[in-house]
């Protein structure tokens, strides 16, 4: 990704990138031009769901936009309950390797 350098408006790169947080990154720049040698932070930021995703991490809290349809929408929330409900039941499971019972002593 490029920007235009604020000062003079030559294109100025990224040079490195660290996640703030999962919607959040910060980017430092340097102006390509080496006359005026600005450096600079910006950020890139993930504001809202266009089309929602086939896995959807739940720690994530992010809006719909407002051009998302009413059916979309549902079939998000049936998609989260579904895989929420396959959490759970994955989580209560017992191990298969666990026995089912132990013989009683002097049994077997």
């Amino acid at each position: 990704m490029r920007m235009k350098c604020p000062h003079c408006s030559e294109w100025a790169n990224i040079r490195t990138s660290e996640a703030v947080t999962n919607l959040l990154v910060r980017h430092y720049f340097v102006c390509s031009n080496h006359l005026c040698g600005h450096t600079f932070v910006g950020a890139t930021e993930i504001t809202y769901t266009l089309s929602p995703s086939a896995r959807p991490n739940p720690a994530v809290m992010l809006p719909f936009s407002k051009n998302v349809s009413r059916s979309t929408l549902t079939r998000h929330l049936q998609l989260a309950r579904e895989a929420t409900d396959e959490q759970l039941l994955s989580s209560a499971k017992v191990p298969s390797s666990a026995p089912d019972s132990q013989a009683a002593p002097g049994e077997g």
